[in-house]
């Protein structure tokens, strides 16, 4: 008997146990010590045994009242939350301070929990000093947060035409009244869709500008930058973008590159290029649709957040 003549009375009953068994087995879990990843890739493995499956799951099948995806997303942030609280104390054993997380260190506890739409709830906790993400996987949370977290996202302001036809410069952060977090505030409520804005980065002799159009979506606010000393250098910005191009005068700089500089690149769907950016500092750029970033203090390379954050040499 195939999948295709097999009852699908009988399947719906067969899938409602084995989802019971995985959400049972991940409410007794320690979820501070194991590893839940075995049972989230049961579940979502089940997705793609077929159409049917995947109808079922998603349309069909409930634990406690409540859709299956539903629950195992709430269990698998339970283990996140739990796990950064949990790290710190046992963390120490050898070490003054615990060793900052790895991605590949959240991934075996909790799987790809970053493409979690809840972890919007924990932002922008989750990058407390505190937390001991290494660099790696702050960036990791910060790259995937857009795409996960979609429906909490907000609309930049609209501006009247004339006004789009400006360019602004976000190279001067002056820091005004000594408030940083005020003034990246204060950016990111004027952010104005269709609007260019040119950003530089500390050091343009080793990493290019970057010359942007902003899309229709933001970030709904800002994240603060931890440097590898765990001291705040800023505030991360966030809105997609419709175009963008790396500026550069430097000719050493466009012989390291392994992209394009001075090419305008142009998004004919919103929210594919997503831009993160520190003014006058860094920014991340993020291709949602190749799964690809450019950091702009590795400018040399292109990153690969479907890979575990991979470096991808050119």
């Amino acid at each position: 008997m195939s999948l295709q003549t097999f009852p699908q009375e009988l399947l719906l009953v067969v899938l409602e146990q084995v989802c019971h068994l995985i959400v049972r087995d991940l409410t007794t879990l320690d979820l501070t010590r194991k590893s839940c990843g075995r049972f989230l890739h049961q579940f979502f493995g089940l997705h793609l045994v077929s159409r049917s499956f995947h109808g079922l799951l998603t349309r069909y099948i409930r634990v406690d009242g409540n859709p299956i995806r539903k629950r195992i997303l709430e269990l698998q942030m339970q283990k996140l939350i739990n796990f950064l609280q949990w790290y710190p104390i046992v963390g120490r054993s050898e070490f003054r301070v615990p060793v900052p997380l790895k991605v590949s260190d959240i991934y075996e506890a909790c799987g790809h929990v970053w493409k979690n739409p809840l972890v919007f709830s924990i932002v922008p906790d989750l990058f407390e000093e505190d937390m001991f993400l290494s660099q790696d996987a702050a960036k990791q949370f910060l790259c995937w947060a857009p795409e996960s977290c979609k429906e909490w996202l907000t609309e930049t302001k609209e501006i009247d035409s004339e006004d789009i036809q400006s360019e602004e410069h976000l190279n001067e952060y002056e820091y005004k009244n000594s408030n940083i977090e005020d003034e990246a505030t204060a950016i990111l409520a004027n952010l104005a869709y269709g609007k260019t804005y040119k950003l530089n980065t500390q050091n343009p002799w080793t990493a290019p500008g970057i010359e942007f159009e902003v899309g229709r979506h933001k970030f709904p606010f800002t994240i603060h930058y931890h440097d590898s000393t765990r001291r705040i250098r800023g505030y991360w910005i966030g809105t997609s973008i419709s175009s963008y191009t790396f500026t550069t005068n430097a000719f050493n700089v466009r012989n390291w590159l392994s992209y394009p500089v001075r090419k305008n690149v142009v998004c004919e769907k919103e929210g594919r290029y997503w831009l993160w950016f520190l003014p006058g500092c860094r920014y991340i750029l993020v291709d949602y649709g190749d799964l690809k970033v450019v950091d702009s203090q590795e400018s040399t390379k292109i990153i690969d957040i479907g890979n575990f954050s991979k470096w991808l040499f050119f």
